[in-house]
């Protein structure tokens, strides 16, 4: 006589669920940035997070980057986009213990930041203050749509 063993019609399905978790939580630790695809074996890197506003007159750029020094940043404006690159380094401490956790994240990060319009980049400000970067960048003047012509 054949023994039958039972098979959980569920298993497979809970299989393929915990793979999508390990993939999600691989895809939101990488610190993607929207606009770029996750890459297997990226590992954990530091992205700044970023605020753009305007006003009537100017479009205002934040990033967040703490511990980063000034002499690591770069910053380049175009019409339409913000490019910042820097640099996070890691800390060499002695260590007595093992670390137990660590958020951190260090090493080279780059980022394109769109902008809602047009900006005057030869004239665009930045200031470092308390490990955040501000950007003043002047809107350009919106260009004419047409020129209305006489009929004869």
């Amino acid at each position: 006589m054949l023994s039958r063993r039972w098979i959980d019609p569920f298993e497979e399905m809970r299989s393929i669920i915990d793979e999508m978790d390990r993939m999600m939580e691989e895809f939101w630790s990488t610190g993607i940035e929207p606009s770029r695809p996750a890459r297997r074996g990226l590992g954990r890197r530091f992205v700044p997070p970023v605020e753009v506003t305007e006003d009537e007159n100017n479009v205002y750029v934040r990033a967040a980057v703490p511990g980063v020094p000034k002499d690591k940043l770069e910053i380049t404006v175009e019409e339409d986009r913000v490019y910042l690159k820097g640099e996070l380094q890691e800390q060499k401490k002695e260590e007595k213990e093992g670390v137990f956790y660590s958020e951190m994240r260090y090493g080279t990060f780059e980022r394109a930041i769109a902008l809602p319009t047009t900006v005057k980049a030869e004239e665009a400000k930045a200031e470092y203050r308390d490990g955040v970067v501000e950007l003043t960048l002047p809107k350009k003047a919106p260009e004419s749509k047409g020129v209305k012509i006489r009929l004869e």
